[in-house]
């Protein structure tokens, strides 16, 4: 068979971000292809930043969510060489982020991130969690020595 994978732009013109089912039913289509999907180009021109922050955590979290989606590529972040400075994560001389900037930081940098430490209580070998989809390294210690 052939590994298919697709690429999808992601462009959001004039703050218009389709609504979430009709985001995921496009997902599904394109996943149909049975291989990779990388969200490609991605920017939601907002001028409201407030409003775009908003825009862009809704857009993650859908392409994010989706089991096909390998990965997502912004179109640029900063206003001052981004081709849609509306666009923006960050601006300004210093490339401060602004609220949709820290949206990303905080869905990519905090929410999203899975650094747990579990104890096992029960001797099987068998452990399970609730996790994001993704690949997991697993170091499994005892006694503060890792032995897996």
């Amino acid at each position: 068979g052939i590994d298919a994978h697709v690429g999808a732009q992601g462009h959001f013109n004039s703050g218009y971000l389709p609504p979430p089912g009709v985001l995921q039913r496009r997902l599904d289509s394109l996943a149909e292809a049975g291989g990779e999907v990388w969200i490609t180009e991605l920017d939601v021109d907002q001028p409201d930043v407030n409003e775009r922050a908003t825009q862009y955590e809704n857009a993650l979290k859908i392409f994010y969510g989706h089991p096909a989606v390998r990965g997502v590529i912004v179109w640029g972040f900063w206003d001052q060489a981004h081709w849609k400075p509306n666009a923006s994560l960050a601006d300004g001389p210093n490339c401060e982020p602004n609220a949709a900037g820290l949206a990303w930081n905080r869905l990519v940098k905090q929410d999203w991130i899975t650094n747990e430490t579990f104890a096992v209580v029960d001797t099987d070998d068998i452990i399970t969690f609730d996790a994001f989809h993704g690949d997991y390294d697993l170091t499994v210690k005892e006694n503060g020595n890792v032995i897996k």
